[in-house]
């Protein structure tokens, strides 16, 4: 089983008491896996660092966590976690070129069935594609879609190509037609679709979730959170501001949801 230590940045320098409470941390989960017959493979432990400052990244590249006779360094590079690349920055640029890589080897392997091959018909090409490479392409846009306009211009040329694999048209046809032929939509509406579904599921699920608990507590609970024997003061109230382009996901996935209902339904 592989052993994972996973260390999010304070907004404070790295410290070298943090890699000696690491260390006690992964000793109590190994006495744990002991007590419960859980074995784990500490050859495969990975220590990660995640902070969107270089000062704190640079500070934790020499720091090495010892764990029995074990000793790991900081990863410096991404590292994958269920088919998602975790970057030290959280910018998840990495898992978006890989993404987008796979997505493009899948087109070519299912553009060869294509109706100009003598093949597929559009309509069975079009769910095909849509199966195999737009699903390949999307996977975890949810999280990293925040307005990028250069990962935008990458996903729509992909779309592009995606179109011409299902209608068999010529590269010199207009892009409003070869949408139009291939039913598929602009990469815009396509992320944007795929985060307000997000926000809506995660609205959904138990209030114990953390997918439900990442949603601003006044996006979730509304006047509740203000009248009713709330402790803690109302979060901020910046994802109501549609233009505004959030960093955090709970606020980018609240103002997904509130360009298609009214305001005063939420405040």
């Amino acid at each position: 089983m592989t052993h994972f230590i996973v260390v999010v940045a304070s907004p404070e320098d790295w410290k070298p008491a943090w890699s000696r409470q690491l260390e006690r941390i992964a000793g109590d989960a190994m006495r744990w896996g002991s007590n419960n017959k859980v074995e784990f493979e500490v050859s495969k432990t990975e220590v990660l660092v995640f902070s969107r400052r270089r000062k704190d990244l640079r500070a934790a590249k020499d720091a090495v966590i010892r764990i029995g006779e074990q000793t790991s360094a900081i990863e410096r590079g991404a590292t994958e976690w269920l088919d998602f690349w975790l970057d030290p920055k959280l910018s998840f640029k990495t898992h978006f070129e890989n993404r987008m890589a796979s997505a493009k080897r899948a087109l070519q392997r299912v553009a060869s069935l294509s109706r100009s091959n003598g093949g597929l018909s559009i309509n069975p090409m079009r769910r095909m594609v849509v199966a195999a490479v737009t699903s390949v392409a999307l996977y975890g846009s949810e999280i990293w879609w925040r307005g990028q306009q250069d990962r935008l211009k990458k996903l729509q040329l992909l779309l592009n190509s995606q179109a011409r694999a299902i209608t068999g048209l010529l590269r010199s046809t207009p892009l409003k037609f070869l949408q139009h032929e291939s039913c598929l939509p602009r990469a815009k509406d396509l992320l944007d679709n795929r985060q307000t579904r997000y926000a809506v599921r995660a609205l959904t699920v138990d209030g114990d979730h953390p997918t439900h608990q990442l949603l601003p507590a006044n996006f979730r609970l509304g006047e509740l959170y203000r009248h009713e024997g709330a402790t803690g003061q109302p979060s901020s109230t910046g994802w109501t501001r549609l233009e505004k382009t959030h960093r955090l996901l709970g606020d980018r996935l609240a103002q997904q949801v509130v360009k298609h209902v009214r305001l005063e339904v939420w405040l």
